[in-house]
């Protein structure tokens, strides 16, 4: 059965990020692809002009899952209940994608490209500007301490970073969402103001 190129396209886009997962950055040749994919190396290149543009189709992949949390997020009553799902729908989906995790401790890598870091901070800042207007709109209506606003983004989004970084160090051998449950809970406790 044939498919169409966009079908085509995720599919040589989830093979390559398998292989990271796998076997690192290193590892990843078109070579490498077409084998995993079924087709020959010039049928990559009718779908993705080079590597990068492979490594980009990662980043936009990771950049659609954003705009999902955003929309998830509308559905949703409450800033403290925003900032909760947003912290456990990052989990949900590493959880669901975990050759993801690799991708996502492995920023350095896209800092070889101007086109790819810059990418790379369009995703991170749109998250970043997410949970930083979920703060800001929390501190106003009182439901949270006013502290730094960059200093709460940082502390919610690295706990995000260490689960999944712990995770991962453990095979993948325990529930994140269930640990991120409990750390989230944990973190709003210290955050919410007491009446």
């Amino acid at each position: 059965m044939r498919i169409t190129s966009e079908e085509r396209k995720a599919q040589i886009i989830t093979e390559a990020i398998n292989i990271i997962h796998e076997q690192g950055f290193p590892a990843l040749s078109i070579r490498e692809l077409a084998l995993r994919v079924g087709i020959s190396e010039p049928a990559i290149y009718r779908h993705f002009k080079s590597k990068d543009d492979i490594i980009m189709g990662i980043l936009n992949k990771m950049q659609e899952f954003g705009q999902h949390i955003e929309q998830q997020l509308q559905s949703l009553d409450g800033e403290l209940e925003k900032i909760k799902q947003l912290f456990l729908l990052q989990l949900v989906y590493f959880e669901k994608n975990q050759a993801m995790t690799t991708i996502m401790l492995s920023e350095e890598v896209f800092h070889l490209n101007k086109k790819l870091k810059r990418k790379l901070e369009i995703i991170t800042s749109a998250r970043y500007r997410l949970l930083a207007d979920l703060i800001i709109a929390a501190q106003k209506k009182k439901l949270i301490f006013d502290e730094d606003v960059d200093n709460l983004v940082s502390l919610i989004m690295g706990a995000v970073r260490m689960i999944i970084f712990q995770w991962k160090l453990k095979d993948y051998q325990f529930s994140v969402t269930r640990r991120g449950k409990s750390m989230v809970d944990t973190m709003l406790k210290m955050l919410i103001v007491k009446k």
